[in-house]
C-alpha cells in the first residue's frame, strides 16, 4: 500500500492510510459484530443526528465510523446512550 505525504505548517509527515474494511455481503450485520455505522443505520439515524446527540461534529462521527480515530471514553459513553446499547458493545465495535 502506498504511503502518502503531507506538509502542514512546514512539517513534513508521511503516513500510510488504513486498509479499507472488506465489503459486507448480504446487507447489514446483526449481533455483536455490527459496526458503529451499522448500529446507527439500524436505528435510522443520520450522522448529523448522532453528532448532535453526542455533541461532536459530523466529520468526527464519520472518522469514528471509518476507523480513522477512536472516540475518547466520555464520547464512547455518549455514543452508547445515543444508540441505546451497553457501553461494552460500543467499545467492542470500535476495536479491530
Amino acid at each position: 500500500m502506498p504511503k502518502f505525504y503531507t506538509r502542514i505548517r512546514g512539517v513534513e509527515t508521511y503516513y500510510q492510510p488504513l486498509t479499507p474494511l472488506p465489503a459486507q455481503k448480504g446487507g447489514q450485520q446483526r449481533g455483536s459484530d455490527m459496526t458503529l455505522q451499522a448500529r446507527r443505520l439500524d436505528r435510522r439515524m443520520s450522522q448529523e443526528t448522532l453528532a448532535r446527540r453526542v455533541g461532536v461534529a459530523v466529520s468526527t462521527i464519520s472518522k469514528w465510523e471509518r476507523g480513522l480515530h477512536v472516540p475518547r471514553p466520555i464520547y464512547q459513553r455518549l455514543l452508547a446512550r445515543a444508540l441505546g446499547v451497553p457501553l461494552a458493545t460500543v467499545v467492542g465495535d470500535l476495536t479491530p
